[in-house]
């Protein structure tokens, strides 16, 4: 999700990293997780089911199960507040949006279920 979102903590060891700040990206504007992870290439990090990402990076698949929807949505709002230090950057995202991506990972738990 990075490439779209603005680096709001600048401390840490991975700051230089920090991606600059964009626009929005229009595309993304939707209720359509699928579509909210790909427009924001969270897959750029982030896997699901092992699928793209950085190993380095938590495979999405793997957090919906350790975690409910509720905290899923607060660490899309704020990862900071959950996580001093991470490297995942406070998002513009809107409610809808942020709704429409825990939608959309909590899936990838009910798909591992098996």
């Amino acid at each position: 999700m990075l490439p779209k979102y603005r680096r709001q903590h600048s401390d840490g060891p991975m700051a230089s990293m920090a991606p600059p700040v964009r626009a929005s990206n229009p595309a993304a504007d939707s209720a359509n997780g699928g579509k909210l992870f790909a427009d924001y290439g969270c897959n750029a990090c982030h896997a699901i089911r092992k699928k793209g990402g950085k190993p380095q990076f938590p495979d999405l698949a793997d957090e919906a199960k350790a975690h409910d929807g509720a905290w899923l949505d607060r660490w899309l709002k704020d990862p900071a507040a959950l996580k001093k230090g991470t490297f995942m950057a406070r998002s513009s995202l809107t409610q809808t949006q942020r709704h429409a991506l825990v939608e959309y990972i909590s899936l990838a738990r009910e798909e591992v279920k098996t």
